[in-house]
């Protein structure tokens, strides 16, 4: 198959939506397949909206000879009119790639209303959606309709080279010293670190330290904000920011700690928990959003209601207390994780689905 990717910036963009487009899009070459990446600019939202008219998106898309149109959906403000354009003169089925429906996600409502109306707009322009999770396809059917053809393949936990038994795991829980606490995530005001900082600060000194693995380069005001609640509340030797890592990085801190914290995350999936428990760490994970699908609350990890700030710091006293309890708890995260798909797996599941929708279509009659 000939197929278009479009997405906004590039495949080295380092977020779980793109790690997971760019595993989609080698796993589909490694089949025999093309695939051309549709690059669109960044913008803020009303720049966005304006790509819909420019002609030079329109014309590569409508004469591209594409057997498949594969869009991440992140780009829909800049699709939901284009795609009705390119629907009037082509006859190629496009279908999303659904990591997050921007307006399930926690926001001033009247900006979720509006996002909605053209969130709505675009799903409804599409033939089909590949969605992360059983979340995000229940949020996504509530714009796009039940009917909409669809498949949920989840990210997997296994990119990393390490193998982890059950003896290291019980080695890390049993040794002394503070409950080492790792939140991995890009440094956005969505992923709430903020928050977190404002829970572990009544904790005692001795009882944690805090890693925090992510980029923080994409929102230089909400980093100064953080690093000065961190100051204010006297923990700089208790928490550390690493900056961007790479995947072998990541996967040492990993290795290494005893606990993934995110627990105020609105996450359509959350890769870093499924890629936690395959070192063995339990997660604490936001009781909103599909952290659920994974953690199942106090086996493999904690879930949390938002902005409960007490029953962080009671589970992790608990935990550090309690070592015994934390072995088990990351005994189960490892058999959670050997449980889920692989990436082989779910791209496998994308692929076979994307066949049946461009089949389909030739069956129809309908040749691209």
């Amino acid at each position: 198959m000939r197929i278009a990717l479009v997405i906004y910036g590039d495949l080295e963009t380092v977020t779980g939506g793109f790690l997971y487009d760019k595993i989609l899009v080698d796993y589909l070459r490694q089949q025999g397949n093309q695939v051309e990446i549709i690059s669109l600019p960044w913008k803020r939202y009303a720049g966005q909206v304006l790509l819909n008219f420019a002609k030079a998106y329109f014309r590569r898309l409508v004469f591209g000879q594409y057997d498949l149109i594969l869009q991440d959906e992140l780009a829909h403000p800049a699709l939901f009119l284009l795609n009705r354009k390119i629907k009037r003169h082509s006859a190629t089925p496009v279908i999303a790639i659904v990591h997050q429906v921007l307006c399930s996600q926690p926001r001033f409502f009247l900006w979720n209303v509006f996002f909605r109306i053209v969130e709505k707009r675009y799903l409804t322009t599409v033939d089909g959606m590949i969605c992360n999770s059983r979340t995000t396809l229940s949020a996504a059917r509530s714009l796009a309709g039940q009917d909409m053809k669809s498949i949920v393949a989840r990210p997997a936990g296994n990119r990393f080279d390490f193998k982890v038994n059950a003896l290291q795991v019980k080695k890390r829980a049993f040794q002394p010293g503070p409950l080492r606490l790792l939140f991995v995530g890009n440094l956005l005001p969505g992923k709430q670190l903020h928050t977190l900082i404002h829970s572990l600060a009544d904790l005692p000194p001795s009882m944690w330290r805090l890693t925090v693995v992510g980029n923080d380069a994409l929102v230089k005001a909400y980093v100064k904000r953080v690093k000065r609640l961190v100051a204010k509340k006297n923990l700089a030797e208790q928490i550390v920011f690493t900056g961007l890592l790479s995947g072998h990085e990541v996967a040492e801190y990993m290795n290494r700690s005893h606990l993934l914290v995110m627990p105020y995350s609105h996450e359509g999936f959350g890769m870093a928990y499924i890629e936690g428990m395959a070192f063995g760490l339990p997660a604490m994970g936001s009781s909103a959003g599909a952290a659920r699908e994974i953690i199942d609350h106090e086996k493999n990890g904690f879930l949390i209601d938002p902005g409960d700030l007490l029953t962080p710091r009671v589970l992790i006293g608990k935990l550090d207390a309690d070592r015994q309890l934390l072995y088990q708890m990351s005994l189960a995260a490892l058999a959670r994780f050997k449980q889920h798909p692989t990436w082989e797996q779910s791209m496998s599941r994308i692929f076979l689905f994307l066949q049946s929708i461009v089949e389909s279509h030739e069956m129809a009659g309908i040749k691209t």
